[in-house]
C-alpha cells in the first residue's frame, strides 16, 4: 500500500471540502495503519492532522455548523489519544480534554512550559540520563512533574518511580496530585490513555501507588529527602527530585546546602539502578544548590544531559527575574480626551500667550456636535465613553448645532499626537514619583506596569481608573490584564518573552502580519509605485527585525507579486 499516495488523495479531499469530516477521519485511519510500518512518521502524519482538525473545528464554529463542530472535536480527542501514551505533549492535552479552560492545568499555559515537555519528552525517548529544570515557583513545575510521572507509570507499570522532596507537605501534595489525575476518571482520561494501568493499591501512610499489581518496588513512592531512606525504595522507571531547597532562607545557609548535598549524593542517587533517567526540578537560589552540584556530577559522569534554567535570581543583581507586567489601554482614547483638561495641560506647561490662543483655537476645532443627544444623555456625555464611529452614523439634518460635546481629538493632527503624549501626565507622575514604580512605560494609551507582587498592581489598577475618570478617559477592562513575566505577553502588537537567561525576546504578533497584508493589497490600488515603495519599505525596515525569516520572505513575496500585478515592474526589497 503506498500510504504517501494515499495521504495526498485525502489531503486534496480535505482542501476541496474543509468541512467534511469523514475526509479527516479517513487520514487518521491511515495514520493508524500505518504506525506499525513507520512509527515516527505516522505520528507525525497524526500531530499536523490535529491543527487540520482544529482549523476545521473553527471553521465549523464560525459557520454555527455546531453538530459537524462536535464531530470534529470527537476526532481530535481520538487523534490526542492515539498520540498520548508516546508523547508528553499529547498526553497534557489528552488527559484534560473536555474541561472548562479555566479548571486545565496544561493548555493555558502551553506556550511557555513547551520548551520543559520537549526535555521531558527527551527522557521519554530515552535520548537524556539527566534533566534539569530550574524555574520561578507557581509557573507549574510540580504539577508537570506530577503528569510526568504519572504517564511514565501508565506507560510502564511494571517499574517504579521515586519521587524525592524537601518537607512532607510538598511529598503529600505531590501524592495527593498523582492520585487525583488517576481516581477521577469522570474528570481525567488516565484510563483512557492506559485503559490496562488500573490502580490497585494506595497507602496515604507510606505514599505509595501501585498500578496493575501491587510490588515490593511500587509504581511510585513519594519521600522526604529529610526521611531516613529504607531498601524498599528504588527507581527503575524514573528518579524525581523537586524543590530540594526550602526556599531563600535554607538557600542563604552554605551549611544546610551541604548537608543536603551530602544526602542526595550520599543515598538517594545510589536509588536510581543502572539506565534510570534522573529529573531535577526546582527554584534555584543559589549556586551550592543541589540542582548545581547534580548538574555537575553527571557531567562528570558522562551522562546525556540537558538543563534548562529560568533564574529565580539574577546571577548579576541577585534580583529576581520571577513577576509581573500590568498591561493597560484606555477606551477610545482620542474619542475622550477633554478640552477643558487639556487645556488646563497646556496653560501649565505652554509659557506663550499666543501659543496658548492658537491652541485653543485648534482644540474648539475638535468640538463634536451632539444636538441629537437628549438632555439626560448630554448631560452624562462628559463621563460616558464617546466613539465617533458611532457618532458618524447618526442622521446628519440632527445635527443642528444647539449642543456640542467638547471632547475628542483628530488621531492625525499633529496637536492631537501632542495631547495624547501629554495628556496622561497625572498617572504617569502617580506611578512613577507617588508609587515609586521602577518599570513602567507608555506609548500614547498603551502602557505597562512591571513589579514583583501581583496583588501590588491590582491594587494600582484600581488607583489608575480612578485618575483617569478624573481625566474624562476609561481604561479598557477588556484589555487590560496581568500576567506572568514568564508568560508570552504582547504591547503595540509585539509578542515579548523572557529566556532562561533573563533576555527579552520579542516577536511581531501573527495578526499584526496578517493586517499589514490585507493593508498591502488595498493600498496597491489607490497609491503610485512610488509611494507604495515608500510606505513599504518604511513598515517592513521598522519590523523586520521583529520577524522570522519565513515572515520577511512571505512579506517580501507578497510586495514583489502586488508589484508585479499592478505596476508591472520588479522591486528587490532584500
Amino acid at each position: 500500500m503506498d500510504y504517501s499516495k494515499m495521504k495526498s488523495s485525502i489531503d486534496r479531499a480535505i482542501l476541496k471540502s474543509p468541512l467534511d469530516v469523514a475526509a479527516y477521519d479517513d487520514k487518521f485511519a491511515l495514520c493508524r495503519d500505518y504506525e506499525g510500518a513507520e512509527f515516527r512518521l505516522a505520528h507525525e502524519w497524526n500531530q499536523a492532522l490535529q491543527e487540520e482538525i482544529r482549523a476545521g473545528l473553527k471553521l465549523a464554529v464560525d459557520t454555527r455548523d455546531f453538530k459537524t463542530a462536535e464531530e470534529f472535536d470527537n476526532l481530535l480527542f481520538r487523534s490526542l489519544l492515539f498520540c498520548a501514551p508516546h508523547y508528553f505533549d499529547a498526553y497534557l492535552q489528552a488527559v484534560e480534554y473536555g474541561k472548562p479552560l479555566d479548571k486545565k492545568f496544561y493548555l493555558p499555559r502551553r506556550h511557555y512550559l513547551r520548551r520543559y515537555v520537549e526535555g521531558y519528552q527527551e527522557v521519554l525517548e530515552g535520548k537524556l540520563d539527566f534533566l534539569s529544570i530550574s524555574m520561578p515557583k507557581r509557573c507549574g513545575k510540580s504539577q508537570l512533574g506530577i503528569n510526568f510521572t504519572n504517564m511514565l507509570s501508565g506507560k510502564f507499570p511494571d517499574r517504579s518511580t521515586l519521587m524525592e522532596g524537601t518537607g512532607d507537605d510538598l511529598v503529600q501534595s505531590f501524592y495527593k496530585g498523582c492520585l487525583e489525575y488517576i481516581q477521577q476518571p469522570n474528570d481525567y482520561h488516565f484510563y483512557d490513555i492506559f485503559p490496562e494501568s488500573k490502580l490497585v493499591q494506595t497507602n496515604a501512610d507510606t505514599k505509595v501507588i501501585n498500578l496493575l499489581h501491587k510490588s515490593r518496588f511500587p509504581t511510585v513512592m513519594c519521600r522526604s529527602i529529610d526521611a531516613r531512606q529504607v531498601g524498599l525504595s528504588e527507581a527503575t522507571n524514573l528518579l524525581y527530585l523537586d524543590d530540594c531547597v526550602e526556599g531563600r532562607e535554607e538557600a542563604k545557609n552554605r551549611q544546610r546546602l551541604d548537608d543536603k548535598w551530602e544526602v542526595i549524593s550520599g543515598d538517594i542517587i545510589g536509588r536510581a539502578i543502572e539506565g534510570t533517567p534522573i529529573v531535577i526540578c526546582g527554584t534555584r537560589y543559589s549556586l551550592y544548590d543541589p540542582i548545581g552540584h547534580l548538574q555537575e556530577e553527571m557531567r562528570k559522569q558522562g551522562k546525556r544531559c540537558k538543563i534548562i534554567e529560568t533564574p529565580a535570581l539574577d546571577p548579576v543583581t541577585d534580583e529576581s527575574n520571577d513577576g509581573y507586567i500590568l498591561l493597560m489601554d484606555f477606551s477610545k482614547y482620542y474619542d475622550n480626551i477633554r478640552h477643558d483638561k487639556l487645556m488646563e495641560l497646556f496653560e501649565k506647561y505652554v509659557d506663550d500667550d499666543t501659543a496658548l490662543w492658537f491652541l485653543e483655537k485648534i482644540v474648539n476645532n475638535e468640538k463634536v456636535d451632539v444636538s441629537y443627544m437628549s438632555d439626560e444623555e448630554y448631560e452624562s456625555a462628559m463621563d460616558d465613553v464617546f466613539n465617533s464611529l458611532e457618532h458618524e452614523k447618526v442622521d446628519k439634518s440632527l445635527l443642528t448645532g444647539k449642543k456640542f460635546l467638547r471632547k475628542h481629538l483628530n488621531i492625525g493632527d499633529q496637536v492631537a499626537q501632542d495631547a495624547g503624549i501629554a495628556y496622561p501626565i497625572p498617572i504617569d507622575n502617580y506611578i512613577k514619583i507617588v508609587k515609586g514604580v521602577k518599570f513602567y512605560g507608555r506609548y500614547m494609551d498603551d502602557s505597562y506596569v512591571i513589579h514583583k507582587d501581583k496583588e501590588f498592581l491590582k491594587r494600582l489598577l484600581t488607583e489608575i481608573v480612578e485618575i483617569a475618570q478624573d481625566l474624562g478617559i476609561t481604561v479598557n477592562i477588556r484589555k487590560t490584564r496581568i500576567c506572568k513575566l514568564s508568560e508570552m505577553w504582547r504591547f503595540l502588537q509585539i509578542q515579548y518573552s523572557l529566556t532562561d537567561t533573563g533576555r527579552v525576546i520579542h516577536k511581531i504578533h501573527p495578526k499584526r502580519l496578517t493586517g499589514m497584508r490585507r493593508k498591502a493589497k488595498k493600498l496597491v490600488l489607490i497609491l503610485s509605485e512610488k509611494d507604495f515603495d515608500d510606505w513599504f519599505r518604511s513598515w517592513f525596515n521598522g519590523h523586520c527585525h521583529y520577524m522570522s525569516k519565513l515572515q520577511r520572505s512571505n512579506m517580501l513575496d507578497l510586495c514583489k507579486k502586488l508589484k508585479e500585478e499592478h505596476y508591472y515592474g520588479k522591486t528587490d526589497f532584500s
